[in-house]
């Protein structure tokens, strides 16, 4: 049989479907349309029948009166049956209700004398005279799980105080209850205490080199982690850590010490970390032994040292211990395989007052440039290098020491211009040309200082960032870059003035050169003297050598210069020894002697009369001069320079003649 069709269910579930309540009207008419058809149909159907069924109906309706009485009485018995049921059925559930209670409350009863049964067992297994030596860890350890059991059993006996009692004699739950947890608490605080005393002797057990120390140590700490002591066990075991690391250097408490003997109470602190941190990792200790043992070791500095942290008293032994402690942090942080900047470590490194320290070094810094003795760039190159020094620079002032640095650059260019005069002062005398050349030596040895700079931080930082250095390269960069077509006019102004002073006289030198060799038998075997004078390492008017890189840079000009005006003086001289010896040439016919009127010479050509060849005047000219070029170019290549592109030329044109 098809189910009833509900209308409102129908329209209920179209229209959360989003039709509208025109379409919903539709589908309805629609509906009752297409019932009605079915019905007439059924009805033409089975309209024979239906016409038999009412026919077979009649007098039905006169069985049914006659049976109404029976049928009452029967309706009566089982309404009273039905109501002798409930009866039974609300004295059953009244039964399970009270066995419900009697179970609710046998399990509560049975929860209080378990942890009655549980605090007896624990205190007598917390009696000092039961925890044997070589069992001491197993015994603590079964207590711990009893008392976590206890506390477990107290907190669900407490949830559970809606559980009355079922008889009036029973005693009152509460009282017991408030009874058990105070036994409870005193038991907790036996076990800590207990525990607290064997972890002590298992630590001074492994220091004393005892393998089993500290398996005993970790069974130590999980009896107070299994009793939800776990704080409790790392407070106790930090007390018992401290002393160990209480600095035994220290003799005035409260004082600051120096750096060799910070150095050694952390190597103290390292080897006890060594001795107790590794073989307790090994044996499973849980990872916050590095915050024990670290707590530990700092809280015996800040309570013995306060002013170690200070750099007021001793910049110096400041510096030191600063290192000597980011030295221990990394090797702490390597034996408990931590990462050195892991946050546990942030405190301490906090406590280091180093902005205190670089105010120090600071004032020390800035009164030897403003008020020390010596040249002001002698006062800011050693301020420099000591900005930078090993026992100054530190990381965390890496920063400020670079704004310090570039402040003496400025300072020291300043003191300079006023030592000097400005950058684009003029001279023409020898005082003005000596001015010009000492300017660009110094600006130069500090430009070399302070590009220097970066190099030196990144050795003493090596954490410092590349882009970080080369912001600073730029800095600098920028700093100087006013003055460097300053020192380039200086150095060329003072090799112009050079080169003119050394050529005055190499046309003379060149001259003697041409005319000593003629009408002598002497072939050149060294050269002039004057060609070592040319190419001296130029000096400075106090007769000191021109040293660094204005030196340098001036040799590099001088040379160029000189040797540009030697190529000229040269090529003039051979160019006049050839012209010399063509006119020879063509007043004597080529060198040929007289010959006899039979056409036999006196002599062979190129002989002299005693049978010896002959070598021309010109020849040894030319001979000269080559090693004089040759000394030339020697001496430009021990200066580190390299000659004008002229004597290079003639250079390589009078190769030959040293053949």
């Amino acid at each position: 049989m098809a189910p009833e069709f509900d209308v409102e269910e129908y329209a209920r579930t179209r229209y959360s479907a989003g039709a509208s309540l025109g379409e919903l009207y539709d589908e309805l008419t629609q509906k009752h349309h297409t019932l009605r058809s079915t019905l007439h149909h059924l009805l033409r159907q089975h309209y024979g029948d239906l016409l038999g069924l009412s026919e077979r109906l009649t007098g039905v309706s006169q069985a049914v009166t006659q049976a109404q009485p029976a049928l009452e009485e029967i309706l009566d018995r089982v309404q009273a049956t039905q109501t002798t049921l409930e009866t039974q059925q609300e004295e059953i559930d009244e039964k399970l209700k009270y066995r419900a209670q009697v179970r609710e409350r046998r399990a509560h009863l049975r929860v209080l004398l378990d942890i009655a049964q549980l605090l007896d067992r624990a205190e007598n297994a917390l009696q000092a005279e039961n925890r044997a030596t070589d069992t001491a860890g197993d015994v603590l350890e079964s207590a711990a799980g009893d008392v976590a059991q206890i506390k477990y059993y107290v907190a669900r006996a407490t949830a559970a105080e809606h559980v009355q009692p079922l008889v009036a004699a029973e005693i009152d739950d509460r009282e017991v209850l408030a009874r058990a947890t105070v036994r409870m608490q005193a038991v907790e605080e036996l076990l800590v205490r207990a525990l607290s005393e064997t972890l002590a002797q298992c630590v001074d057990s492994l220091m004393d080199g005892a393998e089993e120390g500290a398996g005993r140590v970790a069974q130590c700490l999980r009896a107070f982690d299994a009793a939800d002591l776990r704080a409790a066990g790392f407070r106790a075991l930090q007390e018992r850590l401290q002393p160990l690391f209480v600095l035994r250097a220290v003799t005035d408490r409260g004082m600051g010490m120096d750096a060799t003997r910070f150095a050694a109470v952390l190597s103290d602190a390292l080897t006890h970390c060594d001795r107790l941190g590794t073989p307790l990792r090994s044996a499973g200790v849980p990872n916050e032994i590095a915050h024990v043992f670290w707590n530990a070791i700092t809280g015996a500095i800040y309570d013995a040292l306060p002013l170690v942290f200070v750099p007021a008293a001793n910049p110096q032994a400041f510096h030191a211990n600063y290192r000597a402690s980011g030295e221990f942090v990394a090797e702490f942080a390597r034996v408990f395989g931590m990462d050195s900047k892991d946050a546990l470590f942030a405190e301490f490194q906090r406590k280091w007052q180093v902005a205190a320290y670089f105010a120090v070094r600071r004032a020390e810094i800035i009164d030897a440039v403003e008020a020390g003795e010596g040249p002001a760039v002698e006062r800011a190159i050693k301020a420099l290098e000591r900005c930078w020094a090993d026992d100054v620079a530190l990381p965390p002032v890496a920063g400020r020491l670079w704004q310090l640095s570039l402040q003496v650059v400025r300072w020291a260019k300043d003191a300079l211009a006023a030592d000097h005069g400005a950058p684009d002062a003029e001279g023409d005398d020898d005082a003005g040309v000596e001015q010009a050349l000492a300017y660009a030596r110094d600006i130069i040895r500090l430009r070399l200082c302070a590009d220097g700079l970066p190099t030196r931080a990144a050795a003493q930082l090596p954490e410092c960032p590349t882009h970080t250095l080369d912001l600073l390269r730029a800095a600098i960069e920028s700093a100087f870059a006013p003055f460097d077509d300053a020192v380039a006019t200086r150095i060329d102004k003072a090799a112009g003035a050079l080169v003119a002073l050394r050529c005055a006289v190499l046309a003379s030198h060149v001259r003697r050169t041409t005319s000593q060799y003629r009408h002598t038998g002497r072939m050149p075997q060294r050269a002039s003297a004057y060609v070592a004078q040319l190419f001296a390492a130029p000096t400075m008017s106090d007769g000191g050598v021109a040293d660094g890189e204005a030196g340098r840079r001036l040799s590099r000009a001088v040379c160029s210069g000189v040797s540009s005006a030697m190529a000229r003086q040269v090529s003039e001289a051979l160019a006049t020894v050839s012209r010399t010896e063509a006119s020879l040439r063509r007043l004597r016919g080529a060198g040929r002697l007289e010959e006899r009127e039979d056409g036999a010479a006196l002599v062979p050509r190129g002989v002299d009369l005693r049978g010896r060849q002959l070598v021309s005047d010109d020849d040894k000219i030319r001979r000269q001069l080559w090693l004089d070029v040759e000394d030339a170019a020697r001496a430009i290549s021990a200066l580190d320079a390299q000659p004008h592109e002229d004597f290079a030329r003639l250079r390589s044109e009078i190769a030959p003649f040293g053949e």
